[in-house]
């Protein structure tokens, strides 16, 4: 049987990865993904486990190249955008990423900033990440992508404007502010555990 559910993340990545092994433990198997729309296909429940991978920080030759390798280790996969627009021939400039990373263009990179893993669910968690200082540096990456709508919105409270449209930036804060501080305190852990073992 195939279901399709609806779906959006403020939290794309943590979130996303909860809801969909929650999805998997009622006995459903991710075929396909798009902007809201996430389609399953019944299987037996625990049978397969899901991880989020933010890649929005590779250029495209290191994004493939990232996809391949992960999928020599049996992975499906399945690229999820951030955001919901559609695009076409459009360019997106992202100051939390390195390198050629930092520009997104269609065809490319543009809506293609997640990367959906699934395997067999063997018990085991997924090891992408080396070490801890690896692990640290890819949620530090996580954590400023919040950052940039934080700043972003504080700066439009200072311009004399409508009370409205300040109440509105504080909300757009406080929503972005919730994973920023998340990912912070998934940082300090790493970072704590790091320093214990040093």
């Amino acid at each position: 049987m195939r279901v399709k559910k609806f779906r959006y993340f403020i939290d794309a990545v943590i979130g996303q990865e909860k809801w969909l092994n929650k999805i998997a433990s009622k006995g459903y198997r991710l075929i396909g993904v798009s902007n809201l729309t996430y389609c399953f296909e019944s299987c037996n429940p625990n049978e397969f486990k899901y991880h989020v991978e933010l890649i929005s920080d590779k250029s495209y030759k290191e994004s493939k190249d990232y996809k391949l390798f992960i999928e020599e280790f049996g992975y499906k996969t399945f690229y999820k955008t951030l955001n919901l627009n559609y695009s076409l021939l459009k360019f997106r400039f992202r100051p939390w990423a390195k390198g050629a990373g930092k520009f997104a263009t269609n065809p490319g990179l543009y809506n293609k900033e997640l990367l959906i893993l699934e395997k067999k669910n063997d018990g085991k968690p997924f090891n992408l990440h080396t070490d801890t200082q690896d692990t640290i540096n890819y949620y530090t990456r996580i954590r400023n992508m919040y950052l940039c709508p934080i700043i972003l919105f504080a700066i439009s409270l200072f311009p004399k404007s409508n009370s409205n449209s300040k109440y509105f930036a504080l909300i757009l804060i406080f929503i972005f502010l919730v994973p920023f501080i998340e990912y912070s305190k998934i940082v300090y852990k790493y970072k704590k555990s790091k320093k214990l073992y040093e």
